[in-house]
């Protein structure tokens, strides 16, 4: 069994994919990953700890014929080609056959840091006993570099109020930690011990197609009993305008629903105690604990909710590619603020735990302000196209 494996899903890419795999080529060729030989065909037999797997989700570009081309020089690498079935199923098909000790996840129009694969396996080594481990990473925003990281220290949380606070900070992070600067909710900035998830039948939900990662996470760290963050920036995370973080997105709506129900369902069975159960938690004096744990989880999912509704409004509420009417839409927007999960967010979010933009859509929305709402989301998009023309 190797010790780690790669697992990167691909879709239509070919403009960044060669970046990619080049940043983990160019580690797998020096002395840590010596080839045994370059046989008379070319293909180099790479013998080390990593194997990489491709899994090239129906691509309709020469995405998939690159990601070959890659594999037949180094036999640490393989490919997978399926049907278009989404990034949740494409990163679940690369679990199922890899045989890594340790799995990462990574985007394809991502690159590896220049050490990032000796950086990768010597935070496995240090913390071999973690379910999960914590990594930095870059954000490239055309010619701009940001330092993300996590924490200002390294640091391992073993208990389960610490491990519960990170899992909410998954759902929003700056309700728990003001200090943190990139989000708890990608996988790309995680290591994950193989028998830790296959223990505890941990997947990406294949029937979501948005927020698949943090749903993954979230349920992943309600498992962990041992979480460890390692200060190493192992990965560059490209921003890309037309990724589907970032595209319009007309049935966003209808995918965030799908991952609120999702939520609830998991609230409700973590939080619900019964008979001999809640005698127990009575009994050890454990039931202030309990509400008070329960109450916490609620405001993330509240704060999650409201800043999903923002980035709606960003993406897919005002965008022009929407086609109504101005009046079309703010009618849209007004029925969706008064559905559920929304509406309860609405009305119990402790703005304190907002940011100042979110307690912004928050108090336009209380006040029935939605052409305050329309111009908010102007601007914010008017910044973020500045912002990006800069970086370039």
């Amino acid at each position: 069994m190797r010790k780690l494996s790669i697992i990167i899903p691909i879709y239509n890419v070919e403009a960044y994919l060669p970046q990619c795999l080049e940043s983990i080529a160019a580690q797998l060729r020096e002395e840590a990953y010596r080839p045994s030989n370059a046989g008379g065909d070319g293909r180099v037999e790479t013998e080390g700890k990593v194997e990489v797997i491709l899994v090239d989700d129906g691509s309709t570009d020469r995405s998939g014929k690159i990601a070959d081309a890659w594999a037949a020089s180094y036999s640490c690498v393989q490919v997978l080609h399926r049907k278009n079935g989404g990034v949740a199923a494409a990163r679940n098909a690369g679990m199922d056959v890899s045989s890594g000790e340790w799995l990462y996840f990574m985007d394809s129009d991502d690159w590896l840091a220049q050490d990032g694969v000796s950086l990768l396996l010597r935070a496995m080594a240090a913390w071999s006993q973690a379910d999960m481990i914590l990594l930095d990473a870059w954000q490239n925003i055309g010619a701009r570099e940001l330092a993300w990281e996590h924490f200002k220290e390294q640091a391992v949380w073993d208990s389960r109020r610490e491990v519960q606070k990170l899992q909410r900070a998954v759902l929003y992070y700056p309700m728990e930690y003001s200090e943190m600067n990139v989000p708890l909710a990608a996988p790309w900035d995680k290591l994950y011990r193989r028998d830790f998830l296959t223990g505890n039948r941990l997947r990406f939900r294949e029937e979501l197609l948005v927020l698949d990662d943090m749903v993954f996470n979230m349920e992943a760290l309600g498992k962990a009993e041992t979480v460890a963050y390692q200060k190493a920036r192992v990965c560059h995370y490209r921003h890309v305008p037309s990724s589907i973080t970032n595209r319009f997105q007309a049935d966003r709506v209808r995918q965030d629903m799908k991952v609120w129900r999702t939520i609830e369902t998991y609230r409700r069975k973590r939080f619900q105690t019964k008979g001999a159960e809640a005698g127990r938690f009575e009994a050890e004096g454990e039931r202030a604990a309990q509400r008070e744990e329960r109450r916490a989880f609620e405001q993330a999912y509240f704060c999650r909710v409201v800043r999903s509704f923002a980035i709606c409004c960003k993406r897919s509420f005002y965008r022009k590619e929407n086609g109504k009417s101005y009046r079309e839409k703010q009618a849209f927007v007004r029925r969706v603020a008064g559905r559920r999960p929304y509406r309860d967010a609405f009305l119990r979010a402790d703005q304190r735990n907002l940011e100042w933009r979110l307690k912004a859509v928050v108090f336009l929305v209380r006040h029935d302000f939605y052409a305050g709402l329309y111009l908010l989301c102007l601007i914010q998009r008017l910044y973020e196209r500045v912002r990006s023309v800069a970086g370039r």
